[in-house]
Order: structure tokens, then sequence, then C-alpha cells
């Protein structure tokens, strides 16, 4: 089922009762959440879980797991079962309070309308009310939706803030033999087979807001190798200047941009030698350009103002005088520098906002920035790595006073009761959801890897107490095709200890590994909550624009068994609220 979020004066309370709603089922598994599946066997979670539960998931195969990570299109008699009524309440929950990830194709008319509409001007009704009494006011009609039916409810939804949109516009995947076939050749160089996926929607995207917002000056921060500047520069005929921390980025984008012009101007020149007709039949997928992208090395950080991010754009030291020919990466022995970049006389015209997976607070960054400062007229931001995002509540004395919050961003969010998300919940935000359901389905032996690292953990936490969890990941390659023995082996190493194990220790640990089917239950119940994480995330930023007088729309543009992260945020100042 495809879904898109629309958040205005129209939808935003719904979207209040349901950021309020999310909040109090979250709360109502906050320990499963906040759970590290590792601590299985050493904290008993198995028998935190209610008997009819327990009794249900032991009678369950892997592959019916799979109903709670897809409650919608999980309808295989394979996998059918019955389950008890509060577990049947438990899945209906997770689909009302998680947006529909199925993707969709961003070119279709019927979305198209939808965007436009935001360039509609709208009006705030400004009141001297403060925060608790206009919750106090929010509170009331949420208790009128939690009388009505779940069926009522979400009905409702589907007229409001969740636009379900026809199954002419989903997006159907364009990979084959892991390669997007949708791009050009050259832009599909240098470019894994998931990213080529992101930069083709993300530039369909990016296209359709600059037409609506009349403007072709792109920013695309977090911009790594500029995989999606030369799309949007080549392809789209868009003017761009990515923003990147990683200075060691710039001389090999810049390698990279130089190839795509050879390249393309090599392929206009035999199509036009080809006749008009095979030119005009690619005309859409590739186009010369007068200037080559402007690449800026600068760290962006979290209060960083309005101005300040228009002076990083403005002063051209940070892309012009930087000179790569001592870099480890040469560039045809061609300093990168004021020879070579275009000095852009528009450089104080307006421009879109960008940001392809930008990592943790850079990605709120992005909002504020859009929201505070005029020069920016339209926003297109994929989020993730929501562990990474500032929050107060994980532990106020090691956090930067000074640093913004990553979440939550709203004022609204802020004054809601118990609306903190752990380090550990944010995490389970980012799994890969729709990875493991294909895991369960395939009911193999990597099902028990899970149970391999609880009983780890019971030998390593009786052989060294001090042991911090948290201080390294512990990735065991091809763990399940090993004998345990080794695979502790290997752990103890990898994390420094000697790896002799006492013999009764391994006896009493090995006695917990007929139990990896209840590890797989417990994961993927914990997992199912992920995308109803996620979605609390999502909708506080949202909530967090319609306070700067700004409309949004939430567009999920990716497939979500390629990218999990394919919300697209996006919003245009031609819909700023009087």
């Amino acid at each position: 089922m495809a879904e898109i979020v629309l958040c205005d004066e129209d939808t935003i309370l719904e979207l209040k009762c349901k950021v309020m709603k999310n909040i109090h089922f979250v709360n109502q598994y906050k320990w499963l959440i906040d759970a590290y599946v590792s601590d299985f066997f050493i904290s008993g979670y198995w028998n935190k879980i209610i008997p009819c539960w327990r009794n249900k998931l032991e009678m369950m195969s892997p592959p019916q797991h799979c109903f709670f990570l897809d409650t919608i299109k999980n309808s295989d008699e394979e996998t059918r079962t019955l389950l008890p009524l509060s577990m049947l309440a438990f899945c209906q929950c997770l689909n009302l309070f998680s947006i529909k990830r199925q993707s969709i194709n961003v070119e279709t008319t019927e979305l198209q309308e939808i965007l436009k509409s935001l360039s509609k001007t709208r009006t705030i009704k400004k009141s001297n009310e403060n925060v608790y009494e206009t919750l106090d006011l929010e509170s009331n009609n949420c208790e009128r939706l939690n009388n009505d039916s779940v069926s009522d409810y979400s009905d409702a939804s589907s007229k409001t803030a969740g636009h379900r949109v026809s199954s002419g516009i989903k997006a159907s995947s364009t990979l084959i033999n892991h390669q997007d076939y949708a791009l050009f050749h050259v832009f599909r160089r240098h470019v894994k087979p998931k990213k080529q996926h992101e930069i083709h929607r993300l530039a369909q995207g990016v296209s359709l807001l600059s037409n609506i917002c009349g403007c072709k000056k792109i920013v695309d921060v977090g911009a790594g190798l500029g995989h999606l500047s030369r799309i949007l520069t080549f392809s789209k005929g868009l003017s761009v200047t990515t923003v990147e921390a990683a200075g060691t980025h710039a001389p090999k984008a810049f390698k990279y941009d130089q190839e795509m012009e050879r390249d393309i101007n090599k392929v206009l020149n035999r199509l036009k030698k080809d006749g008009d007709q095979t030119e005009s039949m690619t005309s859409d997928s590739i186009k010369s350009c007068d200037e080559l992208p402007n690449h800026v090395v600068c760290t962006i950080s979290s209060d960083i103002s309005a101005g300040q991010f228009v002076k990083v754009l403005n002063d051209q030291s940070f892309g012009n005088e930087l000179d790569f020919s001592n870099s480890a990466l040469e560039t045809d022995n061609t300093n990168f520098s004021s020879t070579n970049v275009v000095d852009r006389e528009t450089r104080n015209d307006n421009f879109i906002l960008a940001g392809l997976h930008a990592c943790g607070d850079l990605t709120p960054t992005l909002l504020r920035v859009f929201a505070s400062c005029d020069k920016t007229v339209g926003l297109a931001s994929v989020g993730c790595c929501y562990m990474k995002l500032t929050c107060r509540s994980d532990n106020e004395s090691n956090i930067n006073q000074s640093k913004e919050d990553g979440y939550p961003m709203s004022q609204f969010v802020q004054s809601l009761p118990e609306h903190q998300l752990s380090y550990a919940a944010r995490e389970m935000a980012c799994h890969f959801a729709d990875s493991y359901k294909e895991r369960l389905k395939a009911d193999g032996e990597p099902l028990k890897v899970h149970c391999y690292r609880a009983v780890f953990q019971h030998i390593i936490t009786t052989l060294h107490p001090e042991f911090d969890r948290g201080a390294m990941k512990l990735t065991i390659k091809n763990a399940t095709n090993m004998p345990f023995e080794n695979y502790c082996s290997s752990a103890l190493k990898k994390l420094g200890y000697d790896d002799t194990i006492p013999s009764e220790l391994m006896r009493q640990a090995k006695e917990y590994l007929p139990e990896w089917k209840n590890v797989m239950s417990f994961y993927t119940v914990r997992l199912s909550l992920g995308p109803v994480v996620e979605t609390l995330i999502l909708l506080d930023r949202l909530i967090y624009l319609y306070e700067q007088g700004l409309s949004s729309v939430l567009v999920p543009i990716f497939d979500p068994s390629l990218s999990p992260r394919n919300f697209l945020l996006l919003a245009n100042k031609n819909n700023k609220t009087k």
C-alpha cells in the first residue's frame, strides 16, 4: 500500500493526535524497544513476554513471523496463522502508527498535483495560548478519536494526512542484474546498485521540486563523491553546489565530473551524427552543461545560522583555493583551483537544499537552515542514522549544550510527556526490516546468529564482568557456518581477550543453543516496532516545519527492500503561511 503524509493546516491536528497515540504506544513497549537481543539470556527477556504470546510464538514457523514485519501485504496461505487477540491488536497498532513504505513514482500526475497544492498560501490563526493550553484542546480531540473504532480512525486518516494513493503511481523496481537501467550508462559508472537506485529516484524528486519552485540552483549537502550532483547537472540541467565535510572526497568528485563531461560530450557528438531521431530519444537522459558542480569542503555544525551557511556557499575559498595536486588522488595533474570552477555571478540567487541520507544531526540542521534562510526556496531531504541524533535524554552531562537537538525538533513533541527515545530505540529504527523478512522466508541457518550472540554474551559477562556491550560492534562473518566454539574464540580475539573458555562454562552455554527460535521470535517482535519509532521521528520534523509556517509532505520514493530509509521530505517556500 502506497501512502504520502501531508502536513498543513487541514491535517496538523490529526498528525499531532497520531504523534500522541504513537508515543503512548511506544511507551507501552519501552522495555522491549530498549532491550538488546544480546542480553536475551542474561536478562531473561523471554519470560517478560506474556504467556499467550510465548506459546503462540513457539508454535509459529520462521516464515509465519513475517506477519509482524509486513502486516498489510502478507497473505500467503503458508504463512497465515491464528493469533491471540492481544497480538492482533499489537499488529494493528503497528499498522496504524507506521507510515506505509511502498515506494511511489514521483513523476506521475497524481503526486505532482498533491505537491503543487502546497504552493497555495495558507493562513494560520495566531494564538496567545501556550503550548499546554493547546495540548488540552488537542487531547480532547484525541480522546474523541480514542473512542472511535479502529476502522473509523483508519478511514479518517486515509482522507486527510495519510493520503493512500492509487496503484498506478506505485514505483516498480528498475534494477536488472544489479544495475539500474533506467539510468543512462554514464551515471552508473563508479556507483553501486543501491546508490544508483537512490540517485535516480531522488533526482526525479529534486527536479519536480525545482519545477514547482521555479529554481534551478541546488545545494547538495553531505554529497560524498557527488553522484547525485552529476545526475542533477547532466540529466536534469540544474546548477549544483555540493557541501561535504570529508576533504578527500572533493578531488575524486571533481575527477568524476571531468570524466562524465568528456563521456557525455562524446555521446552527444555521436548522436548528432546518427540523426535527430536518436538524439531526441536521449535528450531527457543526458545534457551538456555550461558549468560542472561546484564542490565546497566544510563541516556543517548543528548550530550553524542561516547567514553562516550562505557565507559558506559564497566564500569561494572553500572550493577554489583548495589545492588537490598533492593529495593521494591525482586529477590529471590539474590543481582544483580558481581556474577549474566557474565564478558564478548568480551566487546570491535562491537555491533548493537537498540531502541524500544526510547523517544524524545533519538532516535536522538542513531543516533549520531551510526554515530560517530567505535564500532557500525548497527542501528535498532523506534522513538516516537516527541513533546519531543529539538527544538530551541520552546523557545530558555529555552533550554540548550549544548543539541543537536532533530529536525532538518541534515544540509540540518537546512538550509531551515521555516523548524521549533512547539510543537503542533510534538505532532499531534504522534496522533493515525488509531484508530480515527475506531471511525469515528462507528459514535457514543465518536465523541462528542472534542466538549465537546472546549465548556469547552469557560467556563474556561471566569471564569479563567489566565488558562494555556498547564499546564496539561485534560482527563475525559466516557465524552460523562455524562451530559455536570457533565463533566464541573468534569473538573473544576480536574483542582483545584470551580465547580460552572453561569447559564447564562452554557446556552450560551450549545448553542455550536449542532456544535459537525463541531468540529469533524476540528479535522479530522487537524489530516490528522500528517503523513506529521512525514514524515518530519523521512526524516530529513535519510538525517542526509547520511551527515555522511551512507545509510539507513525506513521500516514500525508494524501494524499501533496497534502501530502508526511503522517506523523502519535500517542502517549498511558496506555501509559507502568513
